[in-house]
């Protein structure tokens, strides 16, 4: 039994860890495509890098917690008398911190947003625009009407946002 919880412990922590599918890892840099799409000065680009590190902070607190909670489920399920209490307050505070994340995601697109000039959001909302296309993209080169989808080429990265303290100049490397 206490290898067991030990093992699950173990896990727990290394998913607390990671960050959440689709997010940036901390202190992950823009892709130069991005910030010369965008066309995005130093200034912001150090705002974003910024804002989303510390948003993956706070996930990754709110990941840690939600894994410890995860654990106290576990450890109440193997119980002989289960107590519907303590799991539903559990339950509940797992729904709680996916809203909490989720709000915070919104809050934090909404202030990035606010950070860009009226240019950059529009071709912000012309790579949305693009993202509706996809499926029906998939549909029609299921059919063979247009080509497959080609393989992603590797995208180049900042290796250090210009203009930071002590900064070389934007290089390109290869992921």
């Amino acid at each position: 039994m206490r290898p067991l919880i030990v093992t699950l412990a173990a896990c727990a922590a290394l998913l607390a860890q990671t960050s959440p599918p689709g997010q940036p890892a901390p202190g992950r840099a823009i892709p130069q495509s991005l910030v010369q799409y965008l066309q995005l000065t130093p200034e912001q680009v150090r705002l974003i890098t910024q804002k989303n590190t510390e948003f993956n902070r706070f996930v990754a607190e709110k990941n840690r917690r939600a894994a410890q909670v995860r654990l106290e489920i576990t450890v109440e399920t193997r119980k002989q008398t289960l107590d519907p209490m303590a799991l539903g307050l559990r339950y509940m505070e797992l729904e709680l911190i996916r809203r909490e994340i989720n709000a915070a995601e919104d809050n934090l697109r909404a202030e990035l947003r606010k950070a860009l000039n009226a240019e950059q959001v529009n071709r912000l909302r012309a790579l949305e625009a693009a993202m509706e296309l996809v499926p029906l993209y998939n549909q029609a080169g299921a059919v063979r009407l247009v080509p497959p989808k080609p393989p992603n080429p590797p995208m180049p990265v900042i290796s250090n946002p210009q203009g930071a303290v002590g900064a070389e100049p934007i290089e390109e490397q290869d992921q």
